[in-house]
């Protein structure tokens, strides 16, 4: 599921195909991880870490937890039953569309 449009007015609002867009792209991670294993491509190296370097960038301390919920399309209940990620929900989904954010400017 994509959540809603991110209001204009908010710091990191990206239009929402510009989101569906970039959550898809996001969601090609494995694959690409998987691709990069068998042939050591650039293409899918330059992908994997633009992807972990946002993750990074958002967040240093809670990147790992961000880079399972965008990569693995995982929810905070999951992040939180399964992973114990040490903050709230709303700042989750807050550094969430940061991340979305970052990286719609890193890939501009």
């Amino acid at each position: 599921m994509v959540r809603a449009e991110v209001s204009k007015k908010n710091p990191n609002y990206i239009s929402k195909h510009r989101g569906y867009e970039l959550k898809h792209f996001c969601l090609q991670y494995p694959e690409w991880k998987r691709q990069f294993n068998d042939t050591a491509d650039i293409f899918f190296k330059t992908r994997i870490e633009m992807v972990n370097n946002t993750a990074k960038e958002t967040d240093p301390v809670l990147s790992a937890y961000i880079l399972k919920g965008i990569t693995e399309n995982r929810s905070y209940d999951y992040l939180r039953n399964m992973m114990n990620i040490p903050c709230g929900k709303d700042y989750y989904y807050k550094l969430y569309r940061k991340f979305y954010y970052i990286l719609d400017k890193t890939r501009q």
